[in-house]
């Protein structure tokens, strides 16, 4: 695996954005790679997935590519101070990397996963995009964005949300879980140690209600990358099988 680091303009944001990307190193002649797009938490950064798990290691058995973005403390969002992340990462990185690798822009090879923050931007991206994701993985998210925004005393969501913690529908998983029509197949892991692990269980049934081609795993665990390390290999098996080109 190549490992590539890349500083580039987001026209969504207005200015240079870094991202680390994994990239296959296949002879000339292959199809064009499946690929990965890699959400971090709120207190990380893009660097993360590479220093605290075997990504790497991984993702090298299916010969995929893996891309992992910087999204700041923004929730993957457009948010209320203007920054446009949500357009960024969902939107733009996808063409943007499609045009500079050899990616595919096939919907059934771009996938996009997270932890915590990300396991949030992961499942909102899938769902809010109808059909340019075609799974999504996500670890230990803030599943219930509403019910976390409203108890969590946490100045932050007033940049993010407004000053009135109102999350529209478009930033809302469960809204938009039951108005997906191309809907993706989604891998959702939370520990039973979690503080999250209350906020997912409406959300895990709702999926189940709906009928969604959903994976859920739970199981001793907090809301740390030794979890996160575990389960995304399990993931990423889930979501490839014996892929590989």
């Amino acid at each position: 695996m190549a490992y590539i680091s890349i500083e580039m303009v987001s026209g969504s944001l207005g200015k240079q954005v870094p991202l680390k990307v994994l990239m296959p190193q296949l002879p000339a002649g292959y199809p064009k790679c499946k690929c990965l797009y890699l959400l971090h938490g709120y207190s990380d950064d893009f660097s993360m997935w590479t220093r605290r798990t075997s990504i790497e290691r991984f993702v090298s058995r299916y010969n995929i590519a893996v891309v992992m973005p910087d999204g700041g403390k923004s929730f993957y969002t457009n948010t209320a101070y203007g920054d446009n992340y949500y357009d960024y990462i969902a939107k733009e990185l996808p063409d943007a990397i499609e045009a500079m690798f050899n990616v595919s822009s096939k919907p059934e090879d771009r996938f996009i996963g997270g932890i915590s923050m990300g396991g949030y931007g992961a499942l909102k991206a899938a769902l809010r995009e109808d059909g340019k994701y075609s799974a999504a993985i996500s670890l230990s998210p803030v599943a219930d964005i509403r019910t976390f925004a409203r108890e969590t005393d946490w100045v932050r969501w007033d940049a993010i949300f407004g000053s009135e913690k109102a999350v529209p529908d478009c930033d809302d998983i469960i809204t938009l879980a039951e108005n997906c029509k191309n809907r993706p197949r989604i891998y959702l892991a939370i520990g039973t140690e979690d503080f999250l692990y209350k906020n997912n269980i409406p959300v895990r049934r709702l999926f189940e209600k709906l009928g969604y081609d959903f994976h859920y795993e739970e199981g001793p665990g907090d809301h740390n990358w030794d979890f996160w390390d575990y389960h995304i290999e399990k993931a990423l098996e889930w979501m490839l099988g014996d892929y590989s080109i």
